[in-house]
């Protein structure tokens, strides 16, 4: 797991993805999490994403 801030996680998507790290690929949006999983071809792909706008509001 790794927890940081924009612009660098926005970058280390693009670079594990694309091997380019001036391409946005993800969006991200605050309190959003995703999840990358690397396969046994070595290639990096998004497993798995929420975002906070598909969450029911809390109390």
């Amino acid at each position: 797991m790794i927890v940081g801030h924009l612009p660098h996680l926005s970058r280390l998507a693009s670079l594990l993805l694309l091997g380019r790290d001036d391409v946005e690929v993800i969006r991200f949006r605050y309190a959003g999490v995703y999840c990358l999983e690397r396969g046994e071809d070595g290639r990096w792909r998004i497993l798995w994403a929420v975002r906070p706008d598909i969450l029911p509001p809390q109390p």
